[in-house]
C-alpha cells in the first residue's frame, strides 16, 4: 500500500511511519516541523525515517490550502496526525489550535476529491471527554463540558469528519488516543519531564499531589492497532474509536515506577490542580475489539524502561 501520514515527524507519526515501512509499504510523510518542542528531536526522527527508500518527505504547512497540491495523489490510506498538541498552550494561544487543528483538517477534507483514497484515519484525543465523571469512557458518551480548548478543537475535528461522511463514500475513522508514551516521545509530556528532572537533579512539580489518573498507552500498542485497522474492512462511513490500555494508574504511582527504573528518588514540589487537567481517564476497548483483535499488551514498567533506555542514549547526543 501507499500511505499518506501527516505529522510524520511527530511522535506517533514517526513510529507509525516506521511500522508501515518495515512492513514494506510506501509512506508519504508530511510535516511542517514547527518549533512547539525541540526541532532537534524532530530532525532525529526524520533522519531515521529517511534511511528507508520507500519514505518520501514533504515539508509543508497544510494551513495553506495550495500546498496540498504538492502531495502525490495516488495513496491508498490517509492518516491525519498533524496538529497542535498540548493542553497548557491552548489557554494562551487559541488561534494556534484553530489554525493547526481545525483549519488544517478542513483543508485536507476539502482536498480529498483530488486524492485517490480508500480510507481516512484522523487523530482525536481522550481530552474530548473533559470532565466526565464515569469510571470508563465510551465512544457514545455525551460530550458537552469542555475544560480546555485543545479538547474542544479535537471534538470539532470529529464533527468536521461526521459532516464530511454524509457527502463522501470514503470511510473516515477518528482515533481517541489515551496518553501515549514511549521512545522518541514528546518533551512536554509528564513521563519525559519526570525522567529528565530525576536524571539531572531538578525538582518535579507534581500537580494535584499526583492524584490524577491516566490511561497510559505505549506507542507500539497505538501503532499496531492503527495498522490492523488499516487492513480491516470497515463498513461504517464514520466511526470514532478509543485506543487506550484500559488500565489507569495515578501519576504518583507512574512517577514511582520511573524512580525505581532509574534507581533514584525525585524531589517533589506539590502543586494545586493544573488548569484544564482531567482528573481521570480510562478507555473502553469494546468498540475497537469488535473490529480487530486488539489488546494493549505492554506493561507500564516495560514501556517506561524502553523510554528511559532510549532517553539515556538520546540525551548524550
Amino acid at each position: 500500500m501507499k500511505i499518506l501520514i501527516t505529522g510524520a515527524a511527530g511522535f506517533i507519526g514517526f513510529h507509525l511511519s516506521i511500522l508501515y515501512l518495515k512492513k514494506g509499504h510506501t509512506v508519504y510523510g508530511v510535516d511542517n516541523l514547527n518549533k512547539y518542542y525541540s526541532p532537534h528531536l524532530k530532525s532525529k526522527r526524520l533522519n531515521e525515517l529517511e534511511l528507508y527508500k520507500k519514505f518520501n518527505f514533504f515539508k509543508l504547512d497544510l494551513s495553506v490550502k495550495s500546498k496540498l497540491k504538492l502531495i502525490p495523489n495516488d495513496f491508498d490510506i490517509l492518516i491525519h496526525l498533524a496538529a497542535q498538541p498540548g493542553v497548557g498552550l491552548s489557554f494562551k494561544n487559541q488561534s494556534q489550535y484553530i489554525k493547526d487543528n481545525i483549519l488544517v483538517f478542513s483543508n485536507v477534507l476539502e482536498h480529498l476529491d483530488k486524492f485517490k483514497c480508500k480510507k481516512i484515519f484522523f487523530a482525536s484525543s481522550s481530552s474530548v471527554y473533559s470532565q466526565s465523571k464515569k469510571n470508563i469512557f465510551k465512544e457514545n458518551d455525551i460530550i458537552d463540558n469542555f475544560i480546555n480548548f485543545y479538547g474542544l478543537s479535537k471534538y470539532f475535528n470529529e464533527l468536521q469528519a461526521k459532516l464530511f461522511s454524509k457527502y463522501s463514500n470514503i470511510p473516515i475513522i477518528g482515533l481517541r488516543f489515551f496518553t501515549v508514551y514511549g521512545p522518541y516521545g514528546r518533551p512536554d509530556m509528564s513521563y519525559y519531564k519526570f525522567t529528565e528532572s530525576i536524571i539531572h537533579n531538578r525538582k518535579i512539580h507534581l500537580f494535584n499531589n499526583g492524584n490524577n489518573f491516566r490511561d497510559f498507552t505505549y506507542i507500539d500498542d497505538i501503532t499496531r492497532s492503527i495498522y490492523l485497522l488499516s487492513k480491516t474492512f470497515i463498513k461504517n462511513k464514520y466511526l470514532i474509536l478509543n485506543i487506550g490500555s484500559n488500565k489507569p494508574v495515578s501519576v504518583l504511582k507512574f512517577l514511582s515506577i520511573i524512580e525505581k527504573i532509574i534507581g533514584k528518588k525525585s524531589t517533589i514540589i506539590s502543586k494545586n490542580k493544573q488548569l484544564g487537567d482531567m482528573k481521570f481517564t480510562n478507555a473502553s476497548q469494546i468498540k475497537i475489539n469488535s473490529l480487530i483483535d486488539f489488546k494493549a499488551s505492554t506493561k507500564l514498567e516495560h514501556g517506561l524502561k524502553k523510554f528511559i533506555d532510549w532517553y539515556l542514549v538520546y540525551s548524550k547526543n
